[in-house]
């Protein structure tokens, strides 16, 4: 298939299209047949664990030794849902994807590697569609991340100095996440608060991952515009 990131290669099998990284092919053809046949990821019930408000997300386990893949339905969003549904035109918006976010890793972004889509042509030229990306774990979105923080809840029980201590880190390593992705000349298409994902180690500093380049851009360079028109977003979906 035409437009893949380097690496990547296209693999037929019985229920689809596999467009995959290269060394993939045989652990990815053994996910649960729904997601291969570019079905949402809840059909799938029995093997996938849904993670709260990321729509049509789950985890599903991708190897007998344990390793995990994170599962994206594509749709559409807004007014035109109700008429299409997850009914893709083509199969553009996945292949962009993929380039997308093999740029970012490659170019330093802390992000999920982005390991396949699977495309299913539906009738003619239409397709339904997943994405599966390498699960990040002990990982929790900005949202749910900044709500714990003021609610006490980060830092467990810990002083109130020590949940403050982690916030600042968190929003720190958030920012850098950001920042090293708009040095990589990506234009976010979505860049809000459900979309940066974070986490502590074991030493406690902090990490952020950006995820979800659904519709974004890879670009020659960034313009101070379009960073404060990305950043601005972002600050939108804080003050919902």
């Amino acid at each position: 298939m035409r437009g893949l990131p380097a690496g990547f290669l296209t693999v037929s099998a019985p229920s689809g299209t596999l467009l995959v990284k290269d060394g993939l092919s045989e652990p990815v053809a053994g996910l649960p047949k729904g997601i291969l046949k570019g079905e949402p990821p809840e059909a799938e019930t029995s093997q996938a664990t849904a993670l709260m408000g990321r729509g049509f997300v789950a985890v599903v386990p991708m190897r007998a030794e344990g390793e995990q893949v994170v599962i994206r339905h594509y749709a559409h969003g807004g007014l035109w849902r109700k008429v299409a549904g997850d009914v893709l035109l083509g199969t553009r918006r996945p292949v962009r994807e993929l380039v997308v976010a093999e740029a970012a890793r490659l170019g330093g972004v802390p992000t999920a590697e982005a390991l396949a889509a699977v495309v299913t042509k539906w009738f003619g030229p239409f397709y339904r569609a997943n994405l599966i990306s390498r699960y990040i774990p002990d990982t929790t979105d900005l949202i749910a991340f900044l709500s714990g923080s003021l609610e006490g809840e980060v830092g467990g029980h810990s002083p109130p100095c020590m949940g403050v201590a982690r916030t600042r880190a968190g929003i720190r390593a958030a920012a850098a996440a950001v920042a090293a992705m708009h040095r990589a000349c990506i234009l976010h298409a979505d860049l809000q608060l459900k979309n940066i994902l974070v986490r502590f180690r074991p030493d406690g500093a902090a990490e952020a991952f950006v995820i979800d380049f659904d519709k974004s851009r890879v670009l020659p360079r960034l313009t101070v515009k379009q960073r404060m028109a990305n950043l601005m977003r972002l600050d939108r979906s804080a003050t919902k």
